[in-house]
């Protein structure tokens, strides 16, 4: 009779370290011969900050950003500013801004930084105002925002997520109360969006995830 063959399980490859920039993250891969995905490993590399009113220091440092360099932007809620430092931790630049903001991005090409929460005021790298994206008073944003790839804005607030464009015009209004049948208010606090357009929202009241188009069409939802 024929000789029986037995498959042989494809070896998982590893993959060689890389330099990366200071003040990045280079995830650590091992091995997994049994074909599940990677799992990755972390370590902090640095950190810094006390609690304070000096550069360097925070009260309340609510949201972060990173521009394509490197460079760290912190929203310092309490104290009122924008702290700016490289990605080792070094002090750059601050300037302030309202404290009632609550979000922070910047854009995709490194050259704006957006900070929100009543209106949506747009910064040049160096601190200068650059325009407001004015809003509804009423649809003002509760927690993180984040951007797309043509730096449409996106927040939540309550039941509620928006869109919004670099013009201040509202794109999207996804409410969970009426679109999703979700009851007795959600939160949403944070949205995000990937680069095929898909929006992520994170409620904390029910402590779920959800996927939807960029039109709010329901895809997913768990936790």
């Amino acid at each position: 009779p024929p000789p029986t063959l037995t498959a042989t399980p494809t070896p998982t490859m590893t993959p060689s370290p890389t330099n990366s920039p200071a003040g990045t993250l280079t995830p650590v891969y091992t091995s997994t011969p049994t074909g599940t995905p990677p799992s990755c490993c972390y370590s902090i590399v640095s950190q810094w900050g006390t609690f304070g009113i000096n550069n360097a220091q925070f009260n309340f440092p609510i949201d972060v950003d990173v521009d394509p360099s490197g460079n760290v932007y912190v929203l310092d809620e309490e104290n009122g500013r924008i702290q700016v430092f490289d990605g080792c931790g070094n002090y750059l630049n601050q300037w302030p801004v309202p404290n009632q903001d609550v979000g922070i991005a910047v854009s995709k090409d490194g050259t704006l930084v957006y900070a929100a929460a009543m209106n949506v005021n747009v910064y040049t790298l160096d601190g200068t105002l650059f325009g407001t994206l004015a809003r509804n008073p009423a649809d003002s944003f509760y927690g993180p925002i984040n951007l797309d790839a043509q730096n449409n804005v996106y927040g939540g607030h309550g039941v509620y997520a928006y869109e919004y464009n670099t013009y201040g015009t509202l794109l999207n209004t996804y409410n969970y109360e009426k679109n999703f049948g979700i009851e007795s208010n959600p939160n949403i606090y944070d949205v995000a969006v990937d680069g095929a357009g898909y929006v992520f929202t994170a409620d904390i009241t029910y402590n779920f995830i959800e996927k939807l188009t960029n039109t709010g069409g329901f895809i997913k939802q768990w936790g």
